[in-house]
Order: structure tokens, then C-alpha cells, then sequence
């Protein structure tokens, strides 16, 4: 069982200590906020893609992605199924249909992430804030 020690029992140093470690959780928790956000947008821009496909015929013209910012000029050999990364370097041939099904699965998970972690950050900071008004206090007091 642990004992809740009330934060103006605390002294200065250990404030501190708290103040830090908190300054980086939080840190951590926009980290990965960040990169759910990526996630969200890398699903919506993969679904677009979908969509684009879908209207394509055997023959046309695209532009394949080589890197981010590398693109060569290529024609569709299939336009009735996709590659899709499942994760890991992970690549599972499917229909368009189940594609953007598996996708749009994925973009509900990672958004629902997004909204537990918002959540999550908003008490971190709430926190991180009341004690960073102590240790102002605090610091107040030993100097005055």
C-alpha cells in the first residue's frame, strides 16, 4: 500500500525531482501522441490511395513511390488487389475491398489511441502545472 504524501510536505529538491520527472513523462506522452497523429494520417492518405486505385484501369499510367520524395513512372499490372503492410516489414496481398476494410479497422484502433492518450496528457499537464506552482512557492519561500 502506498502512502499519499501531501505536495507541500514535500521539500524543494524533491519538488524538483517530481517537476522533472514529470517534465519528461509528459514529454514521452507528446512523443507518442505525435506519432499516432503520423499513424492517423498515413491510414487516411493510404485509404485515399485505395480509393484512387479503385477507379483505375489495367494499363494506367502512376507514378511509384521509389522513397518519400522519389517517384518513377510505372503502369498497373493489377488494379483488383493491393500489398498491404500489417506491420514489421509485414506485406499481405488482398482484394481493395478488404484493404480498406483492414484500414479503416486500423484508422478506428489508432483514433480511439489518439483520444485515451489525449485524455492522458491533459491530466499529465494538469498535474505538471499544480506542481510547478509549488515549487515556485516553494522556491519562493526559501528565498524570501
Amino acid at each position: 500500500m502506498q502512502r499519499q504524501i501531501p505536495i507541500s510536505e514535500l521539500s524543494k529538491e524533491q519538488l524538483q525531482i517530481l517537476y522533472d520527472r514529470m517534465e519528461q513523462e509528459l514529454e514521452h506522452l507528446r512523443s507518442s501522441l505525435r506519432t499516432l497523429h503520423t499513424a492517423v494520417s498515413r491510414l487516411q492518405r493510404s485509404l485515399q490511395c485505395l480509393d484512387s486505385l479503385s477507379h483505375k484501369e489495367k494499363g494506367s499510367l502512376v507514378m511509384v513511390p521509389l522513397t518519400s520524395s522519389l517517384y518513377v513512372p510505372g503502369s498497373l499490372a493489377d488494379t483488383k488487389t493491393v500489398l498491404v503492410d500489417i506491420g514489421t516489414g509485414y506485406y499481405v496481398k488482398s482484394s481493395i475491398d478488404k484493404a480498406e476494410d483492414y484500414l479503416k479497422r486500423r484508422l478506428k484502433t489508432v483514433k480511439t489511441e489518439v483520444e485515451k492518450l489525449q485524455q492522458l496528457v491533459s491530466t499529465k499537464q494538469e498535474q505538471y502545472e499544480y506542481v510547478s506552482v509549488a515549487l515556485r512557492e516553494k522556491l519562493i519561500q526559501t528565498t524570501g
